[in-house]
């Protein structure tokens, strides 16, 4: 399953306005993002389109797209070197109107709502590379600890619909880093150290088993439940470089969930009072309350509560009661800030 499938979307005139800052160009709104097109792209009395998100990569070569060629600085995997052939996409400024993304208008009778045309436009999402050493040794998986799911974010519809007004919800910063994840090998009795794509060999010096080493209630708890894999993101200046500040001197981690050996993650009270018990430090808690779309994007739009200078990334929702919704899902969502977007590029 495709975790971020580019859709088509119906666009009808209620949903499209006039830049007030540019005759060629109009805003269409989609599920609460703002998006530039030209005027002239869209068909009278509406269409259908291509809605393709930040952070995607599009293939420049084709012409859908040949407008992008000269920020053409990837391959398909996000790595570069080589042909470089796609071009990632970012929030944009369009005279003054963030532009959340990029529409590809399509003929109606070859395209329907809702149609997944990732293939077909050659989209790839894009992955933030594992940068902080090269030439890791890797080790294998001890046994089902997986790597962090990915977050639906919170303006789609489907991840809204997860949510009961008025449910009880706890919001976190989404902190800027690196992910980690550590558990203890069943077999071995062994730290295991891993990135959010691979497991490292934890008898090498790296960034990922420096910061649990400097963390020891991480240590303690997993010592004491050894069936449990703890997730958290490292950050500071040697990590996510100049885009967020966190004003750390050296890099840190803090731990945002642990998934216990029956395959359920904690409930936020218990991981809570885990995290107390242990003196594990935990992502910032922004929101602690009942569920209000308004006012959890109002609150993402802030500043880190633990950084006076740092624009939050955005939160992460979910309810204080783990639950999953129909299709088995875990209910959470992301709420990324318009103003880190815009402050990204």
């Amino acid at each position: 399953m495709n975790e971020h499938p580019v859709r088509v979307i119906k666009v009808t005139p209620e949903m499209v306005s006039k830049h007030e800052n540019a005759d060629t160009l109009s805003v269409v709104t989609i599920e609460g993002y703002t998006v530039c097109t030209q005027t002239k792209d869209i068909p009278e009395g509406g269409g259908v389109a291509a809605y393709i998100e930040p952070d995607s990569l599009v293939n420049t070569e084709l012409e859908e797209f040949s407008f992008l060629k000269s920020e053409a600085k990837f391959n398909f995997d996000s790595t570069r070197g080589g042909e470089e052939r796609y071009a990632r996409i970012r929030v944009k400024k369009l005279r003054g109107v963030p532009s959340m993304g990029l529409l590809v208008w399509l003929d109606h009778t070859k395209h329907s709502p809702g149609q997944d045309v990732t293939d077909v436009l050659d989209v790839f999402h894009y992955e933030k590379p594992e940068t902080l050493q090269k030439g890791l040794a890797r080790r294998e998986p001890p046994g089902y600890h997986p790597a962090y799911a990915s977050i639906e974010n919170f303006k789609k519809q489907a991840a809204l619909s997860q949510f009961v007004d008025g449910e009880k919800v706890v919001a976190t910063e989404k902190i800027h880093g690196s992910n980690a994840r550590y558990t203890i090998d069943s077999n071995t009795s062994e730290l295991c150290v891993g990135s959010h794509r691979r497991w490292l060999d934890s008898s090498d010096e790296n960034t990922w088993k420096t910061a649990v080493e400097k963390t020891p209630g991480v240590l303690k708890y997993l010592n004491d439940n050894p069936t449990h894999t703890v997730y958290g993101e490292i950050f500071g200046p040697s990590v996510q470089g100049a885009k967020a500040g966190y004003g750390e001197k050296d890099f840190a981690l803090v731990v945002f969930d642990i998934l216990q050996a029956n395959g359920a993650f904690l409930d936020f009270e218990d991981f809570l009072k885990a995290a107390m018990d242990y003196s594990i430090p935990i992502v910032p808690v922004v929101y602690l309350g009942p569920f209000d779309k308004e006012v959890l994007t109002e609150l993402a739009e802030g500043i880190s509560p633990t950084h006076a200078d740092t624009v939050m990334e955005g939160l992460v929702v979910k309810p204080i009661k783990e639950r999953r919704c129909k299709s088995f899902n875990r209910v959470m969502a992301k709420l990324i800030s318009n103003r880190y977007y815009l402050k990204s590029e």
